[in-house]
Order: C-alpha cells, then sequence, then structure tokens
C-alpha cells in the first residue's frame, strides 16, 4: 500500500473507532459510495456504524424527554413525524448533496426511527391479532422487501423517500411475527437462515475490506478471486 493510501486507511480507521466514519467519508472521500474507485476503500463500510451510534446517542435522551410530555403515544407521533421529516430531507439532498444524503443521520434517521415506531407499536396492540391477518401482513411485508431486491438500483437515488419503502416492507414482516406465529416466520427459523442471520454482524464487517484489500492488489476478482475472498470471509467470521 503506498503511503498517501495507508495515510488514509489510518485516518478512517480512527474515524471508525469514534464512531465518525460517515463524517469522515462524507468530507474526504473524493468519490461517490458507488463509484469504481470507492471498491478500494477498505473501511468504507463503516458509515453505517457510524449512523447507527450517533443515532443512539440522540435517540434515548429524546425517548425520555417524549415519555415524560405523553408517554408512548408521544413517542410513536413524534417518531413518525421526525422519519417523515428524514425521508423528505434526504430526497431534498440526492441532487443537492448526495453524498450528504447518503452518509449523514439526518437523512437517515428514518430508517431507524421506522424501527422504534414498530417496536412501540408492537408494544402498544394489547389485542390478539388473528392470525389470518397476521399472514396478510407478512405477505405484504416480504413482497415489498423482496420487490426492493428487484427493481430498486443506486440510479434511483438513495436514500430519500424510496429508501422508507423497504424499511417499511421489514417493519412490517417484525410485526406480523409479533403479533401471530406466520407461514413467514417459519420459512425465515430455517436453520440455514437462522445461521444465516447469527454471522450476518461478523460477515458484514470481515466482507468489504477483504474485498477492498484483493481489488487493491490484484485487480476485480475474477471466479476464484471472488471464491477465495469468500473463504477468508468465513474464516474470519468463525474466527471472530
Amino acid at each position: 500500500m503506498v503511503p498517501v493510501d495507508a495515510r488514509d486507511l489510518a485516518s478512517s480507521a480512527i474515524a471508525s473507532i469514534f464512531s465518525v466514519a460517515n463524517i469522515y467519508f462524507w468530507k474526504y472521500l473524493d468519490v461517490g459510495y458507488f463509484a469504481a474507485s470507492s471498491d478500494l476503500v477498505p473501511l468504507l463500510h463503516m458509515w453505517s456504524l457510524g449512523v447507527e451510534e450517533q443515532f443512539y446517542l440522540v435517540w434515548p435522551a429524546l425517548l425520555i424527554i417524549l415519555y415524560k410530555v405523553g408517554g408512548r403515544k408521544a413517542i410513536v407521533s413524534a417518531a413518525v413525524l421526525i422519519a417523515a421529516a428524514s425521508f423528505l430531507y434526504g430526497e431534498s439532498k440526492l441532487f443537492a448533496d448526495p453524498k450528504f444524503a447518503y452518509y449523514m443521520l439526518p437523512s437517515r434517521a428514518g430508517e431507524l426511527l421506522i424501527g422504534a415506531v414498530t417496536y412501540f407499536i408492537c408494544q402498544m396492540v394489547t389485542f390478539r391479532v388473528q392470525r389470518a391477518y397476521a399472514e396478510i401482513i407478512a405477505a405484504v411485508g416480504l413482497a415489498i422487501v423482496v420487490w426492493s431486491l428487484l427493481t430498486i438500483r443506486e440510479t434511483d437515488g438513495f436514500p430519500g423517500l424510496i429508501s422508507a419503502v423497504p424499511t417499511v416492507g421489514v417493519a412490517l414482516l417484525i410485526a406480523a411475527g409479533n403479533f401471530s406465529s406466520t407461514a413467514v416466520n417459519s420459512l425465515f427459523s430455517l436453520r440455514p437462515l437462522v445461521a444465516i442471520g447469527l454471522i450476518s454482524f461478523s460477515l458484514y464487517l470481515w466482507h468489504w475490506p477483504v474485498l477492498a484489500f484483493y481489488r487493491y492488489a490484484m485487480g476485480e476478482p475474477d471466479l476464484m478471486g471472488g471464491l477465495m475472498c469468500r473463504c477468508h470471509d468465513l474464516v474470519l467470521v468463525f474466527w471472530d
């Protein structure tokens, strides 16, 4: 690794340690997230953990204030409004400052707040939801997620309003599973899928640096190179 790239790697590592990797890449990454040369940045994926940690610093304080003001209803109402504002703000930044829209908490908070809203709604629903309705909610949620995987492209502008679609789909899946046991629950409870879930976070942490270092040294991986990277990922995941 040439000195300038080693320096940049060290800087991004320090930013990651202090949970500000997203701010670092917004300020100092010369290319967009999906640009070719971003594939060579080993810690680029740490931006998302920075967003999460910043959210966890702000949300608990806001949670306490809202609960004292109006209980769970105030929390849900405020979270929905802030989430909507976040999605709209992200949409407004897509062309004015797309890097800010992608990396920064104000345009990403909506995705996290939808999860918070889902939790509180599940807690507030005290009546029994019939299994048939839960099945419908789960099916709709799964259809939204699958549709998002198949149709949303980076060229569509992301995050923005489009990011609300898969987020709501996942929220519906979680809510349906909380209300009743569904066929989708049974699907996601299969051992192979559970096993993937158990290693998913470690896999997320390791997969990108392995790919980035391979590309830096060898270029874009072919079939054998890709398999080699995946094998390294699994070794690191189980070692971790």
